[in-house]
């Protein structure tokens, strides 16, 4: 769905005039999904994928059956849009400039995209996409960066991605988030950050990867940063985000953990509960707080289908605080965490 910024001026220019609080019934245009399963719209970002200057959309869809049942689809349409949809108002996917497919059954591709950034500097953004399986108990989630130069309308999978992002380990809806744009470790290229919200028994995970590097890159062993969750169910990872928040030289991490309430029930007092513990190495950090081959040679890619205080213990190589419920010994409900790049 698609509105115009809500206005008093006239429409000379014909475009629809509204102004207030707009419905559905008032957006300009409506894309719907290749079936009703579809969850298209799930997932949306914009970014210069073909790198005329013009802003992108990319519309996640992952319940599509287009590559087997569930293997989800992401659709992306050049801007600008005002000639594309000015008739029908409303249109399928169907008709998108490029097409991202899921490779297997149960994939559920499209469930998270962002904007990667441009990360191979040739002018255009690359396109950053989550495969969580969630469905799945023995696929591994994925997640997957795309280049302009090697998509089409008739359908690009993973195997055409310039970088694979993959879970060592199965079910931990490893892609369920993404995000990129932002340069995390200072070396001037953005870099790449994944939610697992159910790795660890629900603990949950979020990673950064170097957006330097391409082709294949497995968690336990090819990341630049694993922040765990410290609340069994606390699903840290169900939403990641870089962005500029304390330097304008590198980027911070900020993870949603939306179960975190679980922690910290005790009673009164700035120590009320145990908020969760994190740490990482470097002084920079403020913690504020099926089987078979499968695409890239990866075995089991493809199988069945107010604010509480705190006490810090820093060190020579880093930042580690652990959070204390306040007053009434909740941590808010849930989480929100920021860890900070190098400079």
């Amino acid at each position: 769905l698609l509105w115009s910024p809500p206005t008093v001026a006239s429409d000379c220019d014909g475009f629809d005039v509204h102004s207030g609080t707009l419905s559905v019934s008032d957006a300009e245009w409506t894309l719907t999904g290749w079936a009703s399963s579809d969850y298209a719209g799930r997932s949306t970002a914009t970014l210069d994928y073909n790198g005329d200057g013009i802003d992108d959309l990319a519309l996640g869809a992952p319940g599509s059956d287009l590559n087997g049942a569930q293997s989800g689809a992401v659709a992306v349409f050049f801007g600008p849009l005002d000639g594309v949809f000015d008739s029908p108002d409303s249109m399928s996917l169907v008709a998108t400039d490029v097409l991202l497919l899921g490779s297997n059954s149960g994939d559920m591709l499209g469930w998270s995209v962002a904007n990667a950034g441009d990360l191979d500097g040739d002018g255009t953004d690359e396109l950053l996409v989550g495969a969580p399986r969630p469905m799945s108990r023995s696929g591994r989630g994925y997640a997957a960066v795309f280049s302009a130069s090697t998509a089409s309308s008739s359908g690009t999978s993973m195997d055409d991605a310039m970088t694979l992002l993959v879970a060592s380990d199965p079910g931990g809806w490893f892609g369920l988030s993404v995000a990129g744009d932002r340069d995390f470790d200072g070396d001037g290229t953005p870099d790449l950050a994944v939610g697992a919200p159910v790795e660890g028994n629900q603990l949950g995970a979020a990673y950064v990867f170097s957006g330097a590097s391409v082709g294949l890159q497995e968690t336990s062993q090819d990341e630049a940063l694993r922040v765990e969750g410290s609340t069994t169910l606390g699903r840290l990872g169900w939403s990641v985000a870089l962005a500029h928040l304390e330097s304008s030289s590198y980027a911070s991490l900020v993870v949603g953990a939306p179960e975190s309430w679980r922690v910290g029930r005790g009673g009164g007092g700035g120590g009320g509960g145990d908020g969760g513990t994190a740490s990482y190495l470097t002084t920079q950090v403020t913690l504020r707080g099926g089987n078979g081959e499968g695409a890239f040679g990866v075995p089991n890619l493809g199988g069945e289908g107010g604010e509480s205080g705190y006490s810090s213990d820093s060190s020579a190589n880093g930042i580690n605080r652990r959070c204390g419920g306040g007053g009434g010994g909740r941590f808010g409900h849930d989480m929100q965490t920021l860890w900070t790049g190098t400079n």
